[in-house]
């Protein structure tokens, strides 16, 4: 199977830190048992410039300290599973994709 990231699943807006720690811990789980599998996970190539809430930045939770994100190593790893993404809008390199929904916080955004 082909997977897009969806960033506009990205909504951590009033979420804690505990919370959003759970959901990007299973995050790059998932992004890790796709890629034992061999399966094409494909982001935007402007992922870094969409925003997780309505004044921070998905590049501001990966290099910086926020209240969203404290833990280097969540950091860290977050950044390097998100590197190892092709992107689906490059225009060198188009991955065909059969699903386009792979959302991130859906447990936060849609079971809440």
């Amino acid at each position: 199977m082909r997977f897009v990231v969806d960033e506009a699943s990205w909504n951590l807006e009033g979420h804690q830190l505990d919370e959003v720690t759970q959901v990007l811990e299973g995050f790059i789980e998932r992004l890790d048992v796709a890629r034992s599998r061999t399966e094409v996970v494909g982001c935007s190539k402007d992922i870094y410039e969409f925003y997780v809430t309505s004044e921070l930045r998905i590049y501001q939770i990966l290099f910086e300290e926020t209240y969203l994100v404290s833990d280097r190593d969540m950091q860290r790893r977050l950044i390097v599973a998100l590197d190892r993404l092709s992107y689906w809008d490059d225009d060198d390199e188009q991955i065909a994709l059969e699903v386009l929904r792979d959302p991130l916080i859906y447990h936060l955004n849609y079971n809440s």
